[in-house]
């Protein structure tokens, strides 16, 4: 049955420590303790952006994620984690390797992908037992040359492992393993190099769901273990029974190869009397056939055993991955079973199972974007069933026939699907040879935390982690990678205002490289308060929260402030005089696309906090500047709430000359001058900003004794240095004297 999960401090710690630390975790258990249960869990509840790959594709698809190599792109062949000489390979060694040097010569990731690993999180490997070294060192390659972390493993992303090294190992063809041995002391994903610099923390799910019977528990931990007693093969063995007839008994034939499980269950549908009827299933968009849960046509008769696969996505939660039922009745579009705990019979409805990529939404949150989906009746033959397959599943009677041909873990898999030892039966003895497991899975099982140490962790590792979630808002590495890709596509574009184009993005640049340096500074100070801080493990909290919450505020004010003056409001105003002009398109978007990324760093920023308390400022005062305000069919003023003049204005005394305000505002200087000279006429503005005292002494001097004080006679008269512009910000200082001194009864 489906494991309903008590209150569970092992279970609960582990939540907290994926959701509240940075911390890599290896999340296992003995098979019924909840692994599948929190790998769901946190898919659901944790607030990270999150993918969920897994080695295979039928376990993508149980896991509702996807496949490593097809999200990573990785090779199919091995990858050893350093350059290596083709000269040092062997006759019959694999002439498929990737290397650091060659790892990324067919990877084809494009912007959006790009984007997507940099805002990831959270990476959830589900079903690790079967994922290999050199796999697991390729994805740390990929992750930090995309993220630009090279120094970080995975690029600063989080790995949450979830899996049982007892059960199916990694797949290893011997000349493979004959080349990566040189370099990994075992294929297990925990002889990575990556994983070996940062060891996750070994987190075991103990309580058993599936099994309650102690005796049986024992056994199967000892199993597990490779260390089974006389007394428990005897024991096991005491189930051995040649002769049991699964078809009548409701028991399920677990074995070891696929051909051996079809063979019996079509024998066994070829028994029954009754018509068959087949039901074809329905593939729409992009899903792999070779990935399909069961069976495209899906042959049933009146009295066939099956098994649901998928667990029941109604209200009614009749039936589990795993649970047995008969067919009852079968009509071209309706099928009822019927349970053995049931008298009467059910009628099950299609399932759908989803083909899924991942996407980033406009507000950078991963998503899942439905590629295609497979829908048909979730059941399948069930007389008998590969032990492969049957991982993860419970059952309450099982034969179980391996003969002596059992794979490492596959007899704790096979012996531990069963909820009781009296629903075990034996085709064949169980042997001491037969129950194998790699001496290097034990020793590496012995690094378990107690739940003692697991709140230790979570107590150091929780403060430190939102510390580094505060001290990386402020971080503008983004932003800078963001504005020089900018920079760079200018030389490649044929823009009808190049130049200006090329100016402004310049001086963004510039403004931001400023920008970061002062940002550089800030962490600086942000780490100096966080050393002060007293350790949480002493039942201590920190003292000067008052201080870091001055800091941030301001902080936060400063940095939103200066990204919204120096780089979102050029590119915005830049980008509404760029959609005015033809044969723009491509570019247009691509400015959008900087915008966003802009934007979306500024929202985050806003959000900062810690420890529950606030720094950022109401979010309705962004709002003038987001992107989805801006109407498509009408150039709309983005800084309405500030006016243009008063921009200009403060643009001026933050340092920019007039030049550098014409081409960040995509306006000609003597727009710009009109607008400083308003502020010279209500004595905001010096005139010494805008004039020299020669032109102004030279200007005046003419102004006062002319009785056409119109500004085209002033001009006339002037020396041809002397621009409209400067006479009005003259004029516009002489009228500002006058009613001063009228102010003051000079006049």
């Amino acid at each position: 049955m489906p494991l309903t999960l008590e209150p569970n401090p092992t279970f609960t710690l582990a939540a907290q420590l994926v959701n509240n630390t940075n911390q890599s975790i290896f999340l296992t258990g003995k098979a019924g303790t909840g692994k599948t249960t929190f790998l769901k869990h946190i898919k659901e509840n944790t607030i990270k952006n999150t993918v969920v790959v897994a080695p295979t594709g039928v376990a993508a698809i149980n896991a509702g994620g996807v496949t490593m190599h097809s999200f990573f792109q990785l090779p199919f062949g091995p990858y050893i984690p350093q350059s290596h000489s083709a000269s040092k390979f062997n006759l019959g060694q694999p002439t498929n390797v990737a290397d650091k040097n060659t790892l990324f010569a067919n990877i084809r990731f494009d912007n959006n992908k790009r984007k997507l690993l940099n805002e990831l999180q959270l990476l959830i490997i589900d079903e690790i037992s079967m994922v290999r070294a050199d796999t697991l060192d390729a994805v740390d390659a990929i992750l930090r040359h995309f993220r630009r972390n090279y120094e970080v493993p995975f690029g600063g992303v989080q790995v949450l492992y979830i899996g049982d090294m007892y059960q199916l190992p990694p797949v290893i063809k011997e000349e493979e393993w004959q080349l990566l041995s040189e370099y990994y002391n075992s294929p297990f994903f925990f002889s990575a190099k990556v994983a070996e610099a940062l060891p996750p923390l070994y987190v075991e799910l103990n309580k058993v769901y599936r099994q309650t019977d102690q005796l049986f528990i024992d056994i199967l931990n000892r199993v597990r273990n490779n260390i089974p007693t006389p007394d428990d093969l005897e024991i096991l063995n005491d189930c051995y029974n040649p002769n049991i007839n699964y078809s009548n008994s409701k028991s399920i034939l677990l074995t070891t190869h696929n051909y051996k499980a079809n063979n019996v269950n079509q024998a066994e549908l070829y028994k029954l009397n009754s018509i068959a009827q087949t039901y074809r299933g329905v593939i729409e968009g992009d899903f792999n056939e070779k990935l399909l849960p069961n069976d495209y046509e899906l042959e049933l008769k009146e009295g066939a055993q099956i098994m649901f696969i998928k667990n029941d996505s109604s209200s009614d939660k009749k039936y589990y991955n795993g649970k047995l039922a008969t067919v009852h009745t079968i009509t071209p579009d309706k099928v009822t079973v019927l349970f053995t705990d049931d008298k009467e019979p059910y009628t099950i409805k299609k399932e759908s199972w989803k083909n899924v990529r991942y996407k980033l939404s406009a507000s950078s949150q991963i998503e899942e974007e439905e590629l295609g989906s497979y829908t048909q009746y979730p059941i399948r033959l069930a007389w008998a069933v590969t032990i492969h397959k049957s991982q993860g599943l419970t059952f309450t009677n099982v034969v179980i026939d391996a003969g002596q041909s059992f794979a490492a873990g596959q007899v704790y898999v096979a012996l531990s699907r069963c909820t009781t030892l009296s629903g075990i039966a034996l085709h064949s003895h169980i042997v001491r040879s037969s129950i194998t497991t790699d001496a290097r899975i034990v020793a590496y099982a012995k690094q378990a935390a107690k739940t003692d140490e697991l709140q230790r962790v979570l107590d150091l590792e929780k403060d430190a982690y939102m510390q580094q979630q505060l001290i990386q808002l402020f971080n503008l590495n983004k932003i800078v990678l963001t504005i020089q890709a900018w920079v760079n596509i200018i030389p490649t574009k044929k823009l009808p205002h190049l130049t200006q184009a090329t100016q402004i993005s310049s001086t963004v640049l510039n403004n931001v490289l400023k920008l970061e340096k002062i940002a550089q500074q800030f962490e600086v100070q942000l780490k100096q308060i966080f050393a002060t801080f007293i350790i949480p493990s002493q039942n201590k909290h920190p003292t000067n929260t008052e201080l870091l919450a001055q800091r941030c505020t301001k902080g936060v004010a400063y940095f939103v402030t200066q990204t919204i003056q120096q780089i979102l409001q050029p590119i915005q105003q830049h980008l509404l005089h760029t959609q005015e002009l033809p044969k723009v398109k491509a570019y247009t978007l691509q400015l959008q696309d900087y915008e966003k990324e802009v934007w979306q760093y500024l929202t985050k920023l806003n959000l900062a906090s810690y420890n529950n308390v606030k720094y950022g400022s109401d979010v309705s005062a962004l709002e003038p500047y987001n992107p989805a305000n801006r109407q498509q069919e009408k150039k709309i003023n983005l800084i309405s709430k500030i006016p243009t003049a008063q921009l200009s204005l403060n643009m001026l005394l933050e340092g920019n000359n007039i030049e550098q305000i014409a081409v960040v505002r995509g306006m000609v200087q003597s727009t710009i001058e009109g607008h400083l000279a308003q502020f010279v006429r209500t004595g905001q503005l010096p005139i010494q900003k805008l004039l020299s005292k020669v032109k102004l002494e030279a200007i005046l001097k003419v102004y006062t004794t002319l009785e056409d004080k119109g500004f085209k006679t002033l001009k006339d008269a002037l020396n041809e240095n002397i621009t409209y512009s400067d006479i009005r910000a003259a004029v516009n200082h002489y009228m500002w004297l006058q009613e001063e001194a009228e102010k003051k009864g000079v006049l």
